[in-house]
């Protein structure tokens, strides 16, 4: 009936520090239980010591489970960074977690093991560079057509994505689970196009949103 069941926050516990949620995912529940434990995934980024985990200056990405019954934490968060700026902007699963992550000057992608802790599996793989700007990521659900595909989307300048039209032009890239890439595609027009959301159905289908300040594809 649209009534609060719960409502739960977390933070660094500094007034001086920021803490946002950008992705959220549901996982372990059904078929994919073998997988990762029952929770409510959150990925984000804070600039202070979230949920007691050191800061390593900057921005640093956190990601955080818990219960979906009572919204309590369940395990300990992580939090994944440098002395630059690191901030997750997506989420999805991918046989482990994947976090899409901003930095200063790239665009990467993290496996991340979902057991009772995370744990990093893997150096990060990246993407794009400093004008690239990831906006989120989407797998082809559980039991669907093509899983082993990934995709990314964003806004980019760099024609290693497809032809530039002008400005900054919405981009899409289908990725495999070696994060190698199989295609890319760009899509816009003379003035600033965003792809800022993507999904897959069960039969493969990729659907992206987002904004333009312009014309868009005529």
């Amino acid at each position: 009936n649209g009534s609060k069941i719960w409502s739960r926050l977390f933070r660094s516990g500094m007034s001086t520090s920021d803490d946002f949620a950008t992705s959220v995912l549901v996982a372990g529940l059904g078929e994919d239980s073998v997988l990762y434990p029952p929770g409510v995934y959150v990925s984000g980024a804070s600039s202070g010591n979230f949920e007691g985990r050191v800061n390593a200056g900057g921005y640093d990405s956190f990601l955080l489970r818990v219960d979906p019954e009572t919204g309590d934490k369940s395990g300990v968060p992580l939090l994944i960074g440098n002395s630059g700026s690191e901030q997750s902007v997506g989420l999805a699963r991918f046989g482990s977690l994947v976090l899409l992550e901003r930095t200063t000057s790239d665009v990467r992608l993290t496996k991340i093991l979902a057991g009772s802790d995370f744990v990093q599996l893997s150096p990060s793989a990246l993407i794009g560079s400093g004008s690239t700007l990831g906006s989120a990521i989407a797998s082809t659900p559980l039991g669907g057509v093509d899983p082993g595909a990934l995709y990314v989307v964003g806004a980019t300048k760099e024609l290693t994505y497809g032809a530039n039209q002008g400005g900054d032009d919405a981009f899409v890239v289908r990725l495999n689970s070696a994060f190698n890439k199989n295609w890319s595609k760009t899509f816009g027009g003379a003035s600033t196009d965003i792809a800022t959301s993507v999904a897959v159905d069960f039969s493969g289908n990729v659907y992206i949103v987002g904004y333009t300040n312009g014309e868009f594809q005529g």
